[in-house]
Order: structure tokens, then sequence, then C-alpha cells
């Protein structure tokens, strides 16, 4: 039997968060050169924080590489936090205000992974959170409903869009509005969401079970 376990872990980063961080050891041993010139309390605090994620998913792999059980990891998050320019300066190499269309977006991207105890395809890629849990589904390969098939379709033609622009096919960000069969795929991708999420009334409930077994 398949079974998917979700566990969110919340760490609220900030100069006016209370964070214990006597456990953590000397900040310099592992903060760059970059980072500790930066005057910023709370980026020091998220860095710190951070190596202590990483050895913590260090364990995590470790204990279920040794699993007899198949298990798949899916880890991402949903954004970075709000640390000012003081920060991304020195990580990206620039601000906001000299980036452009591409460069942008390096504010709001997010590292993932999807890592198995069991053979998958190795590949690095771009994506949106929304394929996120189409992606898994298909390496666990797990059955699809009517709607993760049209994610599916829809993945191939835009493989990322967000609030702001989208990822072609070409490898490039667009902004919406520069190309009218992207757009209408979206304001499709909008329709079905609304009727998934908000028209209870009117869902079409089949659209988003899986279909019986033959």
């Amino acid at each position: 039997a398949k079974k998917v376990q979700i566990d969110i872990d919340i760490s609220e980063i900030g100069k006016n968060v209370a964070v214990d961080m006597s456990c953590i050891g000397d900040v310099k041993d592992f903060v760059s050169k970059a980072l500790l010139e930066v005057d910023d309390a709370g980026a020091k605090q998220f860095a710190s924080l951070i190596r202590l994620s990483d050895e913590a998913v260090k364990k995590m792999i470790e204990h279920y590489g040794k699993s007899d059980e198949k298990t798949l990891i899916v880890f991402f998050g949903d954004h970075f936090p709000s640390l000012g320019g003081a920060f991304y300066k020195p990580y990206n190499g620039f601000t906001k205000d000299d980036a452009d269309i591409e460069k942008s977006q390096l504010y709001y991207q997010t590292p993932y992974f999807i890592w198995a105890n069991y053979d998958i395809p190795e590949e690095e890629r771009l994506t949106s959170l929304n394929y996120l849990g189409l992606d898994m589904l298909k390496l666990a390969g797990s059955r699809l409903t009517p709607y993760q098939m049209y994610l599916s379709e829809l993945q191939e033609q835009v493989p990322a869009f967000s609030l702001r622009l989208y990822n072609g096919t070409d490898g490039k960000y667009h902004s919406f509005g520069t190309d009218e069969k992207v757009d209408a795929l979206l304001n499709e991708y909008d329709c079905v969401e609304y009727n998934m999420v908000v028209d209870t009334r009117h869902r079409c409930e089949e659209m988003f079970r899986l279909p019986e077994s033959q």
C-alpha cells in the first residue's frame, strides 16, 4: 500500500524573532565572508538555521537510504525570507533594481529536490509549485486523475509559471500578454482551478477523482 505523508516545517526568520542560537556554534564556521560583512542579524540567523536544516536533511536521507521500504522524499520551500538587499546583493551579486527579467527571478526561486531510495530518473529542471505534486506522483508510479493528466499536458507547453510571468518551452522567461496561445492555456487553467477550489456547486467531480479500475 502506498502512503503519502506531508510534513511542514515553518521557521519564522527575521530580526524580531527570538531563536536560541547557543546550540549552533560560531557563525564564522559556515557563513560566507561576504555575508559576515553584512550588518544584518536576521541574515546571519537565516544562514545559521539553514546549516542546521542541511544537517537534518542529511540524517533523514541516510536513514531512509538504509530502509527496505520504498520511499520518495520531496523537499522544497515556498519562498525565501524577507531579508532585504543587504543580504541578497552579496548572495546574488545585484539588487532587484539592477535586475532584468531573468535575474529578477532569483529573488523568487527556491531550490527543491525529489529523492528516492530506489532508481528514479536524474534530471535538473525548473518547475513551479502547481506541478510539484504531479512530478511526485509520476515518479512514484501512481495513477493520475484526469486533472493531473491535464496538468501534465499543460506542463509540456508551459513548464513553469507564477503570478508575474511564465517560463516557456524555449527556457526563457516571458511576461503575460506576449503569446496568445500561452495566455489562452493559462486562462483555461484559471477556470479549472476555480472549478476545483471555489465553484463547489458546479464542480466536475470526475475530473478530480481517479477513474474506477477496469
